[in-house]
Parts: C-alpha cells; sequence; structure tokens
C-alpha cells in the first residue's frame, strides 16, 4: 500500500515539474520570436471604436 501512495507521489511530482518546464520552453520561444501581445490588442479596439470599414481592421 505504502509503495504505490509513493509512486503516485513520484509520479504526480514529477509531471508538474515537466508541466512547469513545457511553460517555460514556450515562454522562451514566444520571446525569442519576438512576439508583442499589446500590439495586436491595440489594433483590435482601433478597429471597434472605428465607425468605418476598414481593410487592415480584418484579420
Amino acid at each position: 500500500m505504502r509503495e504505490d501512495a509513493t509512486v503516485y507521489a513520484l509520479y504526480s511530482m514529477a509531471r508538474k515539474i515537466g508541466q512547469a518546464i513545457d511553460g517555460g520552453i514556450g515562454g522562451f520561444a514566444i520571446a525569442a520570436v519576438g512576439y508583442n501581445s499589446e500590439s495586436r490588442s491595440r489594433q483590435m479596439r482601433r478597429c471597434m471604436v472605428s465607425s468605418l470599414w476598414e481593410p487592415w481592421c480584418l484579420p
């Protein structure tokens, strides 16, 4: 019984560490290509406020 709990705890910890590393790799990859989250949101706000149809607002 105790062996099962130990194996489960180690497996659970390994999954958590793996998920943390995976998230870090994704973040580094996004930063490496120069992703800027603000640029798209500013453009979308301008498109929503604009009363004229503007082709650059299309996705």
